[in-house]
This record gives structure tokens, sequence and C-alpha cells, in this order.
């Protein structure tokens, strides 16, 4: 559920995987709230857009000055997390990786040019990829 309103920007730490311990009427109870809140302070003109994946209990407030671009490196930053957070043995750990250092390239210079640097670690990627893909492909069919 996608609701765009107006309130003030608050920021909010981690709970971690304690969240899960709620019950799914108490995250139900909470999420009700916090768009009472929102709502709230719709008057005050601070939009604020609050994304909901209720099946993941994820919630995601952005304020109005949030661009498409600054959206997406901070969803790419949870992806570069779990990157770099997954055990390299992973048979996709590399496919992720890769793919989120290639897409972190693209969005520090979206408003810019691609230094060589640049487009040569993004190169550098695609081999990377290339290659894990070329395992991938010979592990199956060696099943």
């Amino acid at each position: 559920m996608d609701c765009d309103m107006c309130a003030s920007e608050n920021g909010g730490g981690d709970a971690g995987d304690s969240a899960r311990e709620d019950s799914p009427s108490e995250y139900h109870t909470f999420y009700h709230e916090l768009i009472g809140l929102v709502r709230r302070h719709a008057g005050s003109g601070i939009a604020l857009k609050v994304k909901h994946d209720a099946d993941n209990r994820i919630i995601r407030m952005t304020g109005p000055e949030a661009t498409p671009r600054a959206r997406a490196a901070s969803g790419l930053e949870d992806v570069a997390e779990l990157a770099q957070s997954t055990a390299e043995h992973h048979p996709y750990w590399g496919l992720l990786y890769h793919s989120s250092e290639m897409a972190g390239e693209v969005l520090r210079s979206w408003d810019g040019e691609l230094t060589a640097d640049q487009v040569a670690d993004i190169r550098w990627s695609i081999r990377e990829i290339e290659s894990v893909l070329d395992r991938l492909v010979r592990d199956s069919a060696g099943e």
C-alpha cells in the first residue's frame, strides 16, 4: 500500500529481526497508528510518501526532496548490504554483488558522466557476472 501524505520526516532505527516477534495484529496496529500520525501532520505542508510492504513488514518513508534517483540509491544500499553480508560461497553472491556495484556506479554519475575508471570497473563487473553465469551453467549441467 502506497500513501502520499504530509507529515514531518522522522528517522528511525532498524528494529532488526525482533520486529518479527510482534504479533501480526500489533504490527497492523502500529502501521495504522503511523498512517494516522502522517495524516494528522498533513496540514504542515511537508509531503511524506509512505510505501508499505505488508508481507515483509517493511515501511519506507521518503520526504519531499527525495528524487527517484535518491530513492533508487537508498534501495540499492539495502541490496549492497545483502551482497556484502552474504557468504561468497553462495552461488548467486557474485551476481548480486557485481550487479549492485555497477548500479551504484551508474547512480553516482546519474547527473554527470561516467569516468574512464568507472567504465573500467563496470566492464570488470560484467566479466565477473559472465564468469558466475558460466559457473552456474556448468554446475547445473553437472547435476
